[in-house]
């Protein structure tokens, strides 16, 4: 009985030894099987997580946002330059405002046919007026060499030669040869009281100081007369520019008018000569004597004009000149 009791126990310690190994094989597998758990290539190899290329090329993303999609912010051309408003030549510069060649910078006048109209001893009330509203015709501008006691007479007639585009230049104060040509003294106060005349009546003096002896340099007075230079001295230096005439229609001066002749022809006699003698010397100023206080020069007026401007001649004040003309310069 003991043995029997023994001999099962010993045969169910050799069935629970060999059960044992049987239990625990299967147990290894689990462990070597389990590489998933170690190995776990997704694991591992994550590639998502590790490369991550959505993160890792948001570089584009990043650089496109600047270069590519906010280039309209950056490269706003027309808000950051503006360049038709910057540019507009039109209203910077006004080139031809400030340009302006022919107001500004006037072309050398040609003497050869330019015309010089000059009126003396006026004004005169009536003719002056006459031939103001004949020139405004024609549009052209002429010098009116001034008596100043006639500008103190009619200050109106002097305003309306300045206002109708005229050059008004001095002719003396009062015309008499032998009180003005005394002295250089003389001769500026006479000059003197043909400026207070002038005042008088426009309230300020002509911006072109312009000068004619009355009877010309060649006058009796003063051909041949010692104290001429003294008194062209005189003038010159008191700032006025002196002018004789190159052309003229004598209508003072009758002396040479023949008894068949009209008024008229032998105004167009005297041009004609005296656009002859012109045509000689090219480099003389075409400075034309007429007087404002002469009916026939205004009864011919439109005449003459006809006819210069037929021949292609043009006219200009004084002032356009800066050199004086006259017969006796100084040597």
């Amino acid at each position: 009985m003991k043995y029997s009791s023994a001999l099962v126990l010993l045969v169910c310690a050799i069935l629970f030894a060999g059960c044992l190994p049987t239990a625990q094989i299967p147990s290894p597998p689990p462990i070597t099987t389990e590489m998933p758990a170690t190995t776990e290539a997704p694991t591992t190899t994550e590639a998502p997580a590790t490369t991550e290329v959505p993160a890792t090329t948001e570089a584009f993303a990043t650089t496109e946002a600047t270069t590519t999609t906010e280039a309209p912010v950056t490269a706003e051309a027309p808000e950051t330059t503006e360049a038709p408003e910057t540019t507009e030549a039109p209203e910077t510069t006004e080139a031809p405002e400030t340009t302006e060649a022919p107001m500004v910078v006037e072309e050398p006048l040609d003497l050869t046919t330019t015309v010089f109209l000059t009126f003396d001893d006026g004004p005169c009330r009536g003719n002056t007026e006459e031939v103001l509203r004949i020139l405004a015709e024609y549009n052209i501008h002429a010098t009116f060499f001034t008596v100043g006691r006639y500008v103190d007479r009619y200050p109106d007639l002097a305003r309306d030669i300045v206002a109708g585009g005229h050059m008004l230049a001095c002719h003396s104060y009062s015309h008499d040869y032998p009180s003005i040509y005394v002295s250089a003294d003389t001769i500026l106060a006479d000059i003197s009281r043909w400026e207070n005349a002038v005042l008088g009546a426009l309230g300020e003096l002509p911006r072109e100081r312009i000068y004619r002896f009355p009877g010309g340099t060649t006058n009796s007075l003063l051909d041949g007369n010692p104290l001429y230079p003294s008194l062209l001295t005189a003038v010159l230096n008191a700032g006025y520019r002196p002018y004789d005439w190159v052309l003229a229609t004598n209508d003072r001066y009758f002396g040479d008018k023949r008894p068949e002749q009209t008024m008229e022809e032998y105004f167009f006699a005297t041009l004609k000569y005296t656009l002859v003698v012109a045509d000689r010397n090219p480099t003389l100023p075409r400075v034309m004597l007429m007087h404002d206080t002469s009916a026939d020069t205004v009864a011919t007026l439109p005449a003459i004009l006809d006819y210069l401007i037929e021949r292609g001649y043009t006219f200009a004040t004084l002032d356009k000149l800066e050199d004086p003309y006259i017969f006796r310069p100084l040597q």
